[in-house]
């Protein structure tokens, strides 16, 4: 084998490899409508947030001594609602 080649091979080569690495690491397809759950402990889980076309909902956990929490709905832009507080039963 000569070394132009060695050199042609080694370079498909890293292509090949280059190519192999980039489809590795993309986000998998899903299909549309499609929901990621995860597992998670209740105390994993500090925030939350939900966006559409439509409605913006963000759920935070409370810093107090309770298992309170404070939520916020509303439309996507700068005229959200209020911050409102709730507390867990368990």
């Amino acid at each position: 084998m000569t070394g132009r080649a060695a050199a042609i091979q080694g370079g498909l080569a890293a292509l090949g490899l280059l190519a192999a690495h980039l489809t590795w690491q993309r986000e998998p397809e899903r299909a549309p409508g499609a929901a990621t759950v995860i597992d998670a402990s209740k105390n994993d889980v500090a925030t939350i947030h939900y966006a559409d076309n439509n409605t913006v909902v963000d759920f935070q956990r409370g810093h107090g001594n309770g298992d309170g929490c404070r939520h916020r709905h509303g439309r996507p832009g700068p005229s959200q609602r209020a911050v409102r507080s709730c507390q867990h039963r368990q």
